[in-house]
């Protein structure tokens, strides 16, 4: 049975796992916010969790009760992101049959979290900026402006000041996002917390008891993670499902994961406290 009420912590509460200084700077932040609507910028490397403390910040905040809506700039492309956001009117152009809200207008009084928000076109991030400055939107071929109250909270992988001085990124934009900004940090600067991370993750994935040894506990917190906790809990999902003994071994990790020279050490995930039997 799992019993090491420290591996969560009071980071659990937001679904985040681990009590590093790096995380309980993160945290710090996040408690401050729980009476603030202010637009929010979450910057870190793709797999720190950016989704989760954009959730955190809204969970905490004086509109917990109302609507998140999560958008993927990434994943929607040129003009459609523009009539994603801000919606458009029936006839705006080719194929608007009827008319559409946006999901702007659709989180009205609650949050819109605007993943990889570097990947914006500039027509999208001059609408953005007016919602910001103003609290209009107007939809695509619509003449009115409608008001709208809703918070923004925006994350990116990109270094924006770069994309600013590049001119892909508009710098009133920029500002006016990073009101208050919050970093999240790549495992390998948490390194303490890649052990409670995996118990949790055996946990949450096996359905029997799994324990590892403590060489490949000791590879698991010195390997780098460049695909940060996401690589890690993809790691433990594929070794649950392809081992059937009850003991994680070096020769039981994915190829890329397994060193040339055999790595010894104690692990804490065979100790009682960090047990990922499932009872």
């Amino acid at each position: 049975m799992f019993e090491n009420n420290s591996v969560e912590g009071d980071a659990s509460e937001f679904g985040l796992v681990g009590d590093s200084p790096k995380i309980e700077s993160v945290l710090r932040i996040i408690r401050k916010l729980s009476n603030d609507r202010s637009p929010v910028l979450i910057t870190g490397e793709s797999g720190t969790g950016k989704e989760l403390v954009a959730r955190a910040v809204h969970q905490v905040s004086p509109i917990a009760r109302k609507k998140l809506i999560p958008v993927d700039s990434a994943t929607i492309v040129g003009s459609l992101m523009e009539s994603e956001l801000f919606g458009h009117v029936k006839g705006a152009f080719t194929g608007a049959t009827d008319s559409k809200l946006g999901l702007v207008r659709a989180a009205d009084g609650g949050t819109l979290f605007l993943d990889e928000i570097g990947e914006l076109n500039p027509e999208t991030q001059a609408k953005l900026l007016r919602l910001l400055q103003e609290g209009e939107v107007r939809p695509i071929g619509g003449t009115d402006t409608l008001r709208v109250n809703v918070r923004v909270i925006a994350a990116t992988n990109r270094n924006l000041e770069t994309a600013v001085a590049e001119r892909q990124f508009r710098e009133d934009l920029y500002y006016r996002l990073k009101v208050i900004t919050i970093r999240t940090p790549p495992l390998r600067e948490r390194r303490e917390d890649i052990l409670p991370l995996t118990c949790h993750f055996l946990r949450k994935y096996a359905v029997h008891a799994v324990s590892l040894s403590g060489d490949v506990e000791q590879r698991f917190v010195n390997y780098a993670w460049p695909g940060n906790v996401r690589e890690l809990e993809n790691t433990i999902r594929q070794m649950v499902v392809m081992k059937s003994n009850p003991l994680v071994e070096m020769r039981d990790l994915p190829t890329h994961l397994q060193p040339k020279d055999s790595l010894n050490g104690n692990g804490s995930c065979r100790s009682t406290n960090w047990s990922a039997a499932i009872s």
